[in-house]
């Protein structure tokens, strides 16, 4: 039986084309298989080795206040590699971070909402002792800007970024700082030297008190102190009842943890310094 060249040469193209697909999808595979864990290696150190401390973000400078998301995909820090501190976007599947907000000022200290829709931190744009900011993330469209080599603008951050601690129109001083969730979302604790009654452009001055504040998200004009004897790093107990705080009151005092109860006041002393 005689063969055409032309059947041959079409068998060999098939061929070839057959073994190409056939080593991509092996590629594909060997890259799913070798993806990126932080899972993997939490296993390896802790569960097979002897534990130890796993670095998250390698990028030059300094790295901190690190906030993850409830849902645990994503790390939301703040870092000074590109000079002035920025809010940074981590996959904790991949090893490259994202820029979520990138600008002349200095932004600090994120805290992602419960729904992981919403993030809070601190801008000192307006007052260099810093606002709390309230910022609408959608962290997939941000990664893949970023994949696209695409950055979202000024007029992106404008639309979906809110000052709930001062204004353009009317600029106070005050070191607002330590912005965190309650657990619905609906209500923020951070901490702030305001003197209300005198709160001005020439803020409360040199040497005044952090106090506990609490804010709710949708109307944060109505924002309410409620400790008088100092307190920062405030944190919500588990049911939103309590918030759990650190204060220096007291002479020589070298911090101690205190709590209280939001809806009466009433204050309990944990631990002495």
């Amino acid at each position: 039986m005689r063969v055409s060249g032309n059947f041959l040469l079409t068998r060999s193209v098939f061929v070839a084309a057959l073994a190409v697909l056939m080593l991509n999808c092996a590629s594909s595979q060997q890259r799913d298989e070798a993806k990126f864990s932080y899972q993997n290696l939490y296993q390896d150190r802790y569960e097979r080795g002897y534990g130890g401390i796993i670095p998250v973000t390698l990028e030059r400078g300094e790295s901190y206040s690190g906030t993850i998301s409830h849902d645990q995909k994503y790390l939301y820090f703040s870092s000074n590699t590109s000079g002035n501190y920025d809010i940074y976007l981590r996959d904790l599947n991949d090893v490259f971070s994202v820029p979520v907000v990138t600008t002349a000022t200095n932004q600090r200290e994120p805290s992602i909402s419960p729904d992981g829709k919403y993030l809070v931190y601190v801008d000192d744009e307006l007052d260099p002792d810093g606002d709390i900011i309230l910022l609408k993330v959608n962290p997939k469209k941000l990664i893949e800007l970023h994949r696209d080599r695409e950055q979202p603008g000024d007029e992106w951050f404008a639309s979906r970024a809110k000052n709930l601690t001062n204004s353009e129109k009317k600029r106070i001083r005050s070191r607002d700082a330590n912005p965190a969730w309650s657990p619905d979302g609906n209500w923020i604790a951070y901490s702030s030297d305001l003197v209300p009654q005198h709160a001005d452009d020439l803020g409360p001055g040199a040497g005044a008190l952090q106090n506990i504040w609490l804010m709710p998200v949708s109307n944060p004009e109505e924002k309410r102190q409620l400790t008088t004897k100092g307190g920062v790093m405030p944190s919500f107990s588990p049911d939103g009842k309590r918030i759990v705080y650190i204060s220096y009151e007291g002479a020589g005092s070298a911090g101690a943890v205190y709590e209280i109860d939001i809806a009466s006041g009433k204050r309990r002393r944990f631990t002495s310094g």
